[in-house]
């Protein structure tokens, strides 16, 4: 009964905001009706692509993207299209791109904006690609929706994504690029030489990041944590975020926040390491002995480094073997 009630008070918004787009471009009642109508009416369709060329591209627009592998030949493609919402592909010898078609701004797009909302099942695209998927290039620009890969490898790896979040999950890619406007990013059992990742707006979470030789993270405006994760070098931060790390190692760590705390435990001994830890505003606490505002232990000139600053902020860090 709940369900229902939800339901009906979707289509009386919707009916409701339709009749004002109508006043407004000057389309009567009864088109409007219509035009709703035509976005609940869905066709499945699928596409088989070759799994041997280098560059793949995915341009999407309100859709979830779910990406994932399984034992096959080829690259499989499923979605919906709706008298509004289509798709696009070209291919050549080297490269495949694969585009989402939305109409301009108007009625129609209001519509189809409504119609995600009443039949998300239909707004989901699904990429399947080989298992064995090694030597590629694969880039997702995606805006107003979510991004999931999973069971995913690859050589080369790019996703960026407009009010939405994007996930990764048990996935083995040697170079990632992830980057963000207004969402998330999740990172749980990774494999990757070297990643890159970058949110405005929106928290990084890392837990179980592997064999990974240089993580680069910037954030404006979350937090940021990682968790049982040993990196080589990792550097960068946040603007206004707190800094987390649990379970911990890596070579060299320089990352920074200005309004928020940083919070470290790490796995071993790092009495050998250079450490720096500075506060201006707040404290800093090493094994739990307080340092007033800074802290520092060793020579610059060692191999491994750990820098840890923050503005506006507590620095408070631990050693699991202490």
């Amino acid at each position: 009964m709940k369900k229902l009630f939800v339901a009906g008070m979707i289509f009386v918004f919707v009916g409701v905001l339709s009749f004002a787009a109508c006043l407004a471009l000057g389309v009567d009642l009864d088109t409007a009706r219509a035009e709703l109508s035509k976005i609940l009416t869905y066709e499945y369709t699928e596409e088989h692509v070759d799994a041997s060329l280098q560059n793949y591209s995915f341009e999407t627009k309100y859709l979830v993207t779910e990406v994932k592998t399984e034992d096959r030949d080829d690259i499989l493609i499923q979605y919906h299209t709706n008298n509004y919402l289509h798709f696009d592909f070209e291919s050549d010898d080297d490269s495949f791109s694969f585009k989402t078609e939305l109409e301009s701004f108007s009625l129609q797009q209001i519509s189809n904006v409504f119609g995600w909302l009443l039949e998300p099942e239909f707004y989901r695209l699904k990429i399947t690609f080989p298992t064995n998927f090694i030597g590629k290039k694969v880039s997702f620009l995606q805006s107003n929706g979510s991004i999931e890969l999973s069971m995913f490898t690859a050589d080369e790896v790019s996703v960026e994504n407009t009010n939405g979040e994007i996930t990764l999950k048990d996935v083995a890619i040697k170079k990632l690029n992830v980057n963000v406007t207004n969402g998330e990013i999740t990172l749980d059992n990774v494999l990757s030489e070297d990643a890159r990742l970058k949110t405005v707006n929106g928290r990084i979470d890392i837990d179980k990041l592997q064999d990974n030789k240089r993580l680069e993270i910037i954030t404006t405006n979350g937090d940021l944590t990682i968790s049982e994760s040993q990196i080589q070098v990792v550097t960068g931060g946040t603007t206004n975020g707190q800094i987390n790390l649990d379970e911990f190692m890596a070579t060299v760590v320089e990352l920074r926040t200005t309004n928020g705390d940083i919070r470290a435990n790490f796995l071993g001994e790092i009495d050998d390491y250079y450490l720096y830890f500075k506060t201006t505003n707040g404290r800093v606490s090493f094994n739990k002995i307080n340092h007033n505002r800074e802290y520092k232990k060793n020579s610059i000139d060692l191999d491994h480094q750990i820098i840890l600053r923050t503005t506006n902020g507590s620095v408070v860090v631990m050693s699991y073997d202490y």
